[in-house]
């Protein structure tokens, strides 16, 4: 919650996520994604299918439309979709 108790905009919650990542749990990410997430970045990775880097993406259950803000699971894009059926990958 903000200092006025109001809830954040999500922005904000998933730049707090990475940076309480990037402090708490540095032996599990490259140095290169460590620096990112001290920025509020999410960490990435190559992707052998797609060619691509991608962005490690937040769950959350509830759903974000349904409340869910603070309560969140770190996943890769796949992962996401295999758990979210609203979350599509690809084309």
């Amino acid at each position: 919650m903000t200092a006025k108790g109001d809830v954040p905009p999500w922005s904000a919650v998933c730049q707090r996520i990475w940076k309480n990542e990037a402090f708490s749990n540095t032996e599990n990410y490259a140095v290169e994604n460590v620096a990112r997430m001290r920025k509020g970045l999410a960490p990435q990775r190559f992707n052998e299918e797609t060619g691509l880097l991608e962005s490690m993406e937040l769950h959350h259950w509830p759903p974000q439309r349904e409340g869910g803000l603070f309560d969140v699971q770190k996943v890769w894009p796949s992962e996401h979709a295999n758990i979210d059926p609203f979350r599509k990958i690809g084309g």
